[in-house]
């Protein structure tokens, strides 16, 4: 019997013409990272400072424990302030 992740990975890589075994792989690569991240419940961000649970951040898949640096938080907070500053150079 196949397995229902390779089978379902498969058949999302058949219909978008992806090469079905990178898919597969890549699939499993981040069910591993999202795995690993249950099992790292808490994680301080740097801005504010503050040990928060792991689902506060958002997923980096370049990043070691697969979890941006940043919380979800001040990361809005840093892109709010971003784009208020795009605005005024733009008028």
């Amino acid at each position: 019997m196949c397995n229902p992740i390779d089978e379902a990975a498969r058949e999302v890589a058949e219909r978008f013409a992806l090469d079905p075994e990178d898919f597969a792989r890549r699939v499993r690569a981040q069910l591993a990272r999202r795995i690993a991240r249950g099992t790292r419940p808490h994680k301080r961000c740097p801005v504010c400072r503050n040990d928060l649970p792991a689902l506060a951040f958002a997923e980096d898949a370049s990043k070691g424990d697969g979890l941006k640096i940043v919380c979800r938080e001040c990361m809005a907070v840093r892109e709010a302030g971003r784009r208020v500053s795009q605005s005024r150079h733009t008028n």
